[in-house]
């Protein structure tokens, strides 16, 4: 009889055993998918953090490279203007020719006005009824 109270015994005892392994093994199974799912979220994070910096920098770069440019262009443009305003001076010192005093321009009217009228084809187009 003792021996199968030992035999029993070691029965409950190997059962009770692998329910506490299966028990430890499902632990530790759900320990190791928590840590891995915490690293993949610490992962994330941290490439998600890489990536709002990289489009800041760029973002700011590209406005600094644009604003660089224009004021690259618009200093070459006016150096280039600046050259053709000094060769247009130039070519106009050249060529100074003393002109003749212009007539005072004729008055239109009963001589009362103040205001003087040139007598030419391209005013007569603008001039109207009421001031003749």
């Amino acid at each position: 009889m003792k021996m199968r109270q030992s035999i029993a015994e070691l029965e409950r005892q190997f059962v009770e055993d692998a329910v506490e392994d299966r028990e430890r093994q499902e632990a530790l199974r759900r320990h190791a998918s928590l840590r891995t799912r915490k690293r993949s979220l610490d992962k994330m994070h941290k490439s998600g953090s890489l990536r709002f910096i990289l489009l800041l920098v760029i973002l700011l770069g590209t406005a600094v490279l644009v604003t660089v440019a224009i004021a690259y262009g618009l200093h070459r443009l006016d150096a280039k203007w600046q050259t053709e305003a000094e060769a247009e001076a130039k070519a106009q010192t050249k060529s100074v020719v003393p002109q003749a005093p212009q007539p005072k321009p004729a008055r239109i009217g009963n001589g009362n006005s103040t205001s003087p009228r040139v007598s030419t084809p391209s005013f007569s187009r603008y001039s109207r009824n009421w001031d003749m």
